[in-house]
């Protein structure tokens, strides 16, 4: 599994865990939230594919790709 987390398959190996994860779970509650966090992982690997920085300036996970520049826009 890569270890860099500005790397894309870092959370597209996440999300792939996840979702196995969620085959084992018999809860539904449960399997439903394992698979949103798969789909969070996903989105996170899609904006880092797209070249949006998902780190703020102190280093913390930007939430909302709405408001966040791309790396080509960060001076």
């Amino acid at each position: 599994m890569p270890s860099a987390p500005d790397d894309p398959t870092f959370w597209q190996s996440r999300a792939d865990e996840a979702r196995a994860s969620a085959t084992q779970i018999t809860d539904p509650l449960c399997r439903t939230a394992m698979l949103a966090l798969a789909a969070r992982y996903e989105r996170l690997a899609s904006r880092l594919v797209k070249g949006e920085d998902i780190f703020d300036t102190t280093g913390r996970m930007r939430l909302a790709a709405d408001n966040a520049p791309t790396k080509s826009q960060v001076p």
